[in-house]
């Protein structure tokens, strides 16, 4: 079956608003949702106090008391009319806030092996947090801030125990997120799994549709890494319900390239190859560059095993040209395997070796050392071997 890969060009990256603050040259921040917050306040106090007045003013026992209230039956029209606009205005402000809020709860993150997944952010939690004592709050996110610095900075480890410390003190859907999250990174995918359900369980008593959308995601994931392949599409396919239901397009996004990561273990590559397109798309119309860089290299795997070679290589140039705009060592590490195995397919086992040690030295500098670098550390020794022996 011909198969051609759609948009493969580069799309030029959009605009807006991520996480709590946006940034105005020259380096300066914005705190967004704190002025939203501030706006709408004022607007809908500002409302209230006008009605107040309409209605003193209408008062004959306050016109007597007060008589400079006497005035404001003049104004009583454009009074009723401002009050009635700030109130709109301050209800606006606070509706995009709570929706600015929902979007930068959760944030893409990507593992040590170059997967994407969803992660929640300090955001998330505190939301998460609202109607818990204030003693709790204060430790839980505390724990859950260590874990993020540890994350950022690869120890995964340290980012597991940082995260149980924070369930432990205030159970939430954003710390068993993450704690699902980290213990993915170390591949223990049932410590992952179990972190994964309880978040999804407490997501769903709460009705938080986002997080549970994320949960399911990350037990695809797990599920995946077990190699249960039917118990790791249903998960997918349950998220991408709940992610098109909620208008999530990230999680559509991440649902898609999940089905389709079953679809390469099963060996249905053309099912595959369609679903990472899905992917590709929907990272494209976000201008989330990471994630199409992620679904090139997945393409280009794709158009690989397809015998299509010099496809394979024009994506994962592609992928690579973009996770070096990203200053992103994983992404390009994953690339680099990617090509590297299109030049063994093409027979060029010396070209395949040079890739192959940037990949090792790029995974090097990002300080990882996983399965999938222990197996590039083994195909460059058996390449080495081969070539002596040749």
């Amino acid at each position: 079956m011909a198969i051609e890969l759609r948009a493969m060009s580069s799309f030029p990256p959009r605009k807006g608003i991520s996480g709590l603050v946006a940034r105005f040259p020259p380096g300066g921040e914005v705190d967004v949702l704190a002025i939203l917050t501030a706006l709408s306040y004022l607007l809908q106090s500002f409302a209230i106090a006008s009605a107040l007045l309409l209605v003193a003013g209408g008062l004959r026992l306050v016109r007597e008391r007060f008589p400079a209230c006497k005035r404001l039956k003049a104004w009583r029209r454009s009074m009723g009319l401002a009050a009635i606009i700030a109130w709109l205005l301050g209800s606006g402000a606070g509706g995009v806030r709570g929706w600015l809020e929902e979007q930068a709860s959760l944030e893409l993150w990507q593992g040590p092996a170059g997967e994407l997944i969803q992660k929640a952010t300090l955001l998330g939690l505190q939301r998460d947090l609202r109607g818990t004592t204030a003693g709790s709050i204060g430790l839980a996110r505390e724990a859950f801030q260590s874990g993020e610095r540890a994350m950022a900075a690869r120890r995964y480890r340290e980012g597991v125990e940082d995260y149980a410390r924070s369930v432990r003190t205030a159970p939430t859907a954003a710390g068993y997120l993450n704690l699902g999250v980290a213990w993915l990174c170390l591949e223990e995918f049932r410590a992952a799994e179990e972190a994964f359900r309880a978040g999804l369980e407490i997501a769903q008593r709460a009705g938080n549709t986002r997080e549970a959308g994320a949960c399911l995601d990350g037990m695809g994931r797990t599920a995946l890494g077990q190699e249960r392949l039917e118990e790791a599409m249903a998960f997918y396919a349950e998220a991408l319900e709940v992610h098109t239901e909620i208008g999530n397009m990230l999680g559509r996004a991440m649902a898609h390239a999940g089905i389709a990561n079953v679809y390469r273990q099963q060996g249905r590559l053309d099912d595959a190859f369609f679903s990472h397109q899905d992917a590709f798309a929907l990272y494209t119309r976000l201008g989330n560059r990471l994630g199409r860089a992620n679904a090139l290299d997945c393409l280009s795997d794709i158009y690989r095993r397809l015998g299509r070679l010099d496809a394979a290589l024009r994506a994962s140039r592609e992928a690579l040209g973009l996770d070096e705009e990203l200053d992103n060592p994983l992404g390009q590490a994953r690339d680099l395997e990617t090509i590297a195995a299109v030049h063994l397919a093409e027979g060029e086992r010396q070209a395949a070796l040079d890739v192959l040690q940037k990949t090792l030295a790029t995974y090097r500098r990002a300080g990882v050392v996983s399965k999938r670098t222990q197996a590039t550390e083994r195909l460059i020794g058996q390449l080495r071997a081969a070539k002596g022996g040749g």
